[in-house]
Order: C-alpha cells, then structure tokens, then sequence
C-alpha cells in the first residue's frame, strides 16, 4: 500500500491511500480530507474524515522517530517518509 500526502485544491490537506503490485486491482485509490488537531515539538496530529470513513476518524500523526526518519503514523501503521 502506497499513502501520499497531498495538497487539496481548496488549499487543505488530504491523504491518499493506493493498493499497489498485485492487490492494486483490488481497489481504486481512496481518498480523504485531513483535519489538524495538535501540534507540539515535531509531532503533529491530525484526523482523517470522509472518503472511506464516512462520519468517523481515523487517528494520523506525522513525527519523527528517534533514529531521526520521518514518518506517519496512520491508525496502527507507521510508514517512513520517502519523499
């Protein structure tokens, strides 16, 4: 699975969820709006809402761990920053 970070037409910011190698017939890219709820040192926390989740949240928190990588913590996975 791919996640992307994207800027929002609107200005906003959203994330993108895409299945790759072969599960990426599986399901189209799904995509929802990000909404900011913290922010403290080099950790910020947002929510994401709408697309697949519909009314609920789902938690994403963007920090830095201590080896130094950059990562997004979505739900329960963390995925390293590669761009």
């Amino acid at each position: 699975m791919t996640i992307t970070i994207l800027q929002a037409d609107d200005g906003g910011t959203r994330i993108r969820y895409e299945f790759v190698d072969d599960m990426k017939d599986l399901s189209p890219a799904v995509e929802s709006d990000l909404v900011p709820v913290s922010q403290s040192g080099d950790r910020t926390v947002c929510a994401a809402s709408g697309g697949p989740y519909g009314e609920d949240y789902i938690p994403v928190v963007f920090t830095t761990l201590s080896n130094g990588t950059a990562c997004v913590y979505v739900s329960m996975r963390a995925t390293p920053k590669t761009a």
